[in-house]
């Protein structure tokens, strides 16, 4: 936590706003915020910048190995990658639409450390609909305390704190296909759900949705470790992987796991193979979600090579 007698001296040294000295380029309709903070150049790649998507935050010329990042009073981290200082922020799905101020804090104190703040556009998403109406016992399921139990397994391997970085660069898609369903969507169980237990089942669609047949493969999104592969009651066989920094990714309703927890996976190992388990699956398809740093985000966000440095890719 950052201090009182800290942040004051952080403030001491913040970047000015839009329309004042310090300002490189501040272009609201641009893909592309910069500011400029001294001799170094803060990028920050707003193309995904809605309720449940991310910020693509560089920072050039900098000396900082790492550096925190602050929206909304949710905190965030950049790193090295590739040889930059570099993150990927999380927004929040109940982010508003709007102008959000991203605060970028430097270690090294009032001497070689320092504060940037920026104001950045947060806009509008539209999204479908779709009904999922649940049977009376599966509304009875979900109540029960083994579905409680599963969930909180389910939502310890989410809130995993590994900072070692196991896969830099985007996410891959789990099954060859597009998206039939996406992250965000209005789902419609006939009756008030809320999220629930472990956070993949709420009125909001926490991933995105492959229709594949049963039995296609499905691979890892990136390379980590194996937090959880077991049966859960409404995800079926799930598999969690662990990527490091904070980031999480979730493969739900799967008819059969490969791999066992605590076993290191590298991008595209196969994992497992698509199926139609658990409550939440009326179809076969194969559920994608990814957390970072607990917060659920928008898993095609992650997989766009463009928000990451080229050396990346």
């Amino acid at each position: 936590m950052i201090s009182r007698s800290r942040t004051l001296a952080l403030a001491a040294v913040v970047l000015t706003l839009p329309g004042q000295v310090g300002e490189v380029a501040a272009q609201a309709d641009s893909p592309l915020v910069t500011r400029s903070y001294g001799r170094v150049i803060v990028d920050v790649k707003v193309s995904r910048s809605h309720a449940g998507g991310v910020l693509a935050v560089g920072v050039r010329n900098g000396r900082w190995a790492t550096a925190n990042t602050l929206v909304d009073g949710r905190r965030g981290a950049l790193t090295r990658v590739a040889g930059e200082l570099f993150g990927i922020v999380a927004l929040a799905l109940d982010t508003a639409v709007g102008d959000h101020k991203l605060s970028i804090y430097f270690p090294g104190g009032r001497r070689r450390g320092g504060a940037t703040t920026v104001n950045l556009p947060v806009t509008p998403l539209v999204r479908p609909s779709r009904a999922r109406p649940l049977s009376p016992e599966g509304v009875t399921a979900i109540a029960t305390q083994a579905a409680l139990g599963h969930g909180r397994f389910l939502l310890a391997a989410i809130r995993t704190r590994d900072t070692k970085a196991h896969h830099t660069g985007p996410l891959r898609a789990p099954v060859d296909g597009p998206v039939a369903f996406p992250f965000g969507g209005h789902e419609d169980y006939g009756r008030v759900i809320g999220p629930m237990k472990d956070g993949l089942m709420g009125e909001q669609h926490r991933g995105v949705d492959y229709e594949v047949p049963i039995g296609a493969p499905v691979k890892a999104p990136g390379s980590g470790v194996v937090l959880l592969a077991r049966s859960l009651v409404f995800s079926g066989e799930t598999v969690v992987i662990g990527h490091g920094n904070g980031l999480v990714s979730v493969l739900s309703h799967l008819s059969y796991v490969s791999v066992r927890e605590g076993e290191m996976v590298v991008t595209g190992t196969a994992v497992g193979t698509s199926g139609q388990t658990g409550l939440g699956a009326l179809t076969p398809h194969v559920c994608f979600s990814v957390y970072l740093h607990s917060l659920n985000v928008d898993p095609e966000a992650l997989m766009d090579a463009s928000l990451w440095p080229a050396a990346a890719r």
